[in-house]
């Protein structure tokens, strides 16, 4: 009988075990009480175990000229905007190239200098409360609130509604591949 020698690591958002014999990377879930390879996934339960903890967010009276750098800066594409801990809305990149389109296409209404046209608060473009949902809401939820509202990201609050964590499309995306 073989011995299965592993070493424990953080990786992502759970626990993986290295196998030193094979170095293969399995969570225990994946292995039955022998050791073997099982047929089962490490299971998503809930929007804690897809969210995004450490979230690039913004202050309500942050100006769009900052947004844009923390899009560029960070590469996400989506940023929370808080008041205190808790949310009031997300701008997207796609809010910001299109508000870049309109005051292109509306020439009569851009300022002179063109440091001028982000100086507005990001608070300015916000349409409409957050679609928010709690870090117990199940995966299954969590996606048919994003279909019902129509929206690529989720926030995820805790009981006193102060952000936690976010949810996008693509970290759903990315669990679906990973659990086929």
């Amino acid at each position: 009988m073989r011995r299965v020698h592993f070493a424990s690591v953080r990786a992502g958002a759970g626990l993986r075990h290295l196998d030193l014999s094979t170095s293969s990377i399995f969570t225990l879930a994946d292995r039955d009480y022998r050791g073997r390879r099982s047929a089962c996934k490490e299971p998503f339960v809930n929007a804690a175990d897809l969210m995004t903890r450490e979230v690039v967010t913004l202050a309500e009276d942050a100006t769009l000229g900052e947004a844009m750098a923390l899009f560029s800066e960070h590469g996400v594409r989506h940023l929370p905007i808080l008041r205190g801990k808790k949310p009031i809305g997300v701008i997207s990149d796609r809010d910001l190239r299109r508000l870049e389109g309109a005051m292109a296409a509306d020439l009569g209404s851009i300022p002179p200098s063109p440091s001028d046209r982000f100086d507005a608060p990001v608070s300015s473009i916000l349409e409409g409360e957050p679609v928010t949902v709690r870090a117990e809401t199940s995966i299954a939820a969590l996606i048919d609130t994003m279909l019902d509202a129509h929206v690529s990201a989720v926030l995820v609050v805790d009981a006193k509604g102060a952000l936690v964590g976010i949810v996008t499309s693509v970290d759903v995306l990315r669990a679906a591949r990973d659990r086929f």
